[in-house]
């Protein structure tokens, strides 16, 4: 029986020229990781100057072009379009990830899967961040089954908003789930969390599309592992592989403090 055909998704954002290098790194690697798959761009509307240079990066990977006249919060992006429903299979993906190897052959058999961020403490926002599957890459291997599990959820839970980014109080301090991580944590027993040889497969540049919004707010250690990152995206971006590993030392430090 055939797989059921797939549908890659890249939502682009750029608000900072001086910042495009995040928003178009993987142009420069997506066909790698993606030799055939139908791919549909969707810029979130970013600044009118940079608009041509995206849609053109995406004309030359063969990708469909979608340009949005205002933006919408990412988690709003991915529930709506789970809901239009325009593909059983669908993958999406930040616009600051390199591939190093294939993975259009990848199939799974949970309802999401994508690389688990562990619970850590983060010092910016003054919260306890629950786990999630990082949304930098997310993929969705029966859309149906999802949604219904979804309606499930929510005919009981019917206050849940299983997609949006919020913080809570709870007991002594303050706990965030971030984009996508009520959804996981409400059907964790049907995820999949990428193993290493998964992981080894590509990279993602943290706040590719916003490091100096989020820089100030860094440990000096950890604002410099940030920007020394940010600089091999602008010059060589083949270095960045392997960095997923050097990111789990930065999830240690965000744990223990």
């Amino acid at each position: 029986m055939p797989t059921p055909s797939l549908q890659v998704y890249i939502l682009t954002f750029c608000r900072d020229a001086e910042q495009l290098y995040g928003t178009t790194l993987i142009f420069k690697t997506l066909r790698v990781g993606f030799p055939n798959a139908r791919v549909v761009v969707v810029d979130n509307a970013s600044l009118p100057e940079v608009r041509n240079e995206i849609r053109a990066h995406a004309r030359d990977v063969g990708a469909t072009h979608m340009q949005l006249a205002q933006a919408i919060p990412h988690h709003i992006f991915i529930e709506r379009t789970l809901v239009a429903g325009q593909a059983s299979r669908m993958v999406f993906l930040d616009p600051d990830i390199c591939f190093w190897k294939s993975v259009e052959t990848w199939s799974f058999d949970e309802l999401i899967a994508g690389r688990l961020m562990p619970e850590h403490r983060d010092y910016s926002t003054d919260c306890t961040v629950q786990p999630r599957l990082h949304t930098s890459f997310l993929w969705f291997d029966n859309v149906r089954k999802l949604l219904e599990t979804m309606d499930r959820i929510r005919k009981f839970y019917y206050e849940v908003d299983l997609f949006k980014s919020t913080m809570l109080p709870f007991h002594q301090g303050w706990i965030r789930y971030d984009t996508c991580g009520v959804l996981y944590n409400a059907i964790r027993r049907s995820t999949h969390a990428f193993v290493e040889d998964e992981l080894d497969c590509y990279d993602h540049l943290f706040c590719g599309t916003h490091i100096a919004r989020v820089a100030p707010n860094l440990a000096p250690r950890l604002r410099e592992f940030f920007e020394n990152s940010h600089e091999l995206a602008k010059t060589n971006y083949s270095a960045l592989r392997g960095l997923w590993r050097l990111q789990e030392e930065y999830f240690r430090v965000m744990t223990t403090g």
